[in-house]
């Protein structure tokens, strides 16, 4: 599947423009004037922390970075990273890049290069659909025997953000989100929601047994 689905919001303006944290000094006010590589959304799909990813988690990067008089980013410190924890930061430091000032910048004229603050959004695919699949039955020994349903989205060839929608007996909840960990996607679109029923018994019936 493609990556490219994965969603790229970009922000080039300083932190004042953005009216989230005063400009640091030094820093030149510059607003979206960036040049974007066509392929920066396949590298941020590319590039999306895998636990994040997992844990349908998005974040928020702001780089500041020091770009040279031609209008390329020489070097990159992070100045933000929301939530922390999840490798957001390295992500956009591998995206740098993909991103260089528009030439003829009139802050360029100088000769000497600007600090300029880039921010980066990292977005999961908004769900295009959702769909309720055929019921699955689950031969578990160890499992009591019920029905649970568990509804998980679609990210790159696994899942994420699965969750428990009922189980019932409740105890069935946790043997259903273990079972999904090997849950392959197949054909299912990138970013579809689906819920998946899984019936639990500890030996096959007549049915799952054609």
């Amino acid at each position: 599947m493609s990556s490219g689905a994965l969603s790229i919001a970009m922000v080039a303006a300083l932190a004042a423009a953005t009216g989230q944290s005063p400009a640091p000094a030094g820093a030149e006010k510059l607003v979206s004037d960036w040049v974007v590589d066509p392929k920066a959304r396949e590298a941020m799909g590319r590039n999306y922390p895998a636990r994040a990813q997992m844990l349908a988690v998005e974040g928020l990067v702001r780089l500041r970075c020091r770009v040279n008089p031609a209008g390329k980013i020489e070097t990159c410190e992070i100045a933000r990273e929301d939530p922390s924890g999840f490798d957001f930061g390295e992500a956009a430091l591998r995206m740098t890049p993909m991103f260089s000032l528009r030439p003829g910048n009139p802050k360029l004229a100088g000769g000497v290069g600007v600090t300029v603050d880039l921010n980066l959004n990292f977005r999961l695919p908004r769900s295009p659909a959702t769909a309720i699949l055929k019921p699955m039955q689950v031969i578990d020994p160890d499992a009591p025997a019920g029905r649970a349903e568990v509804s998980c989205q679609v990210l790159k060839a696994m899942l994420a953000g699965c969750f428990v929608v009922a189980a019932k007996p409740p105890q069935l909840g946790p043997y259903a989100l273990k079972k999904m960990e090997s849950f392959a996607p197949g054909d299912l679109p990138l970013g579809l929601r689906f819920t998946l029923p899984l019936i639990y018994s500890a030996a096959e019936t007549p049915t799952s047994a054609k």
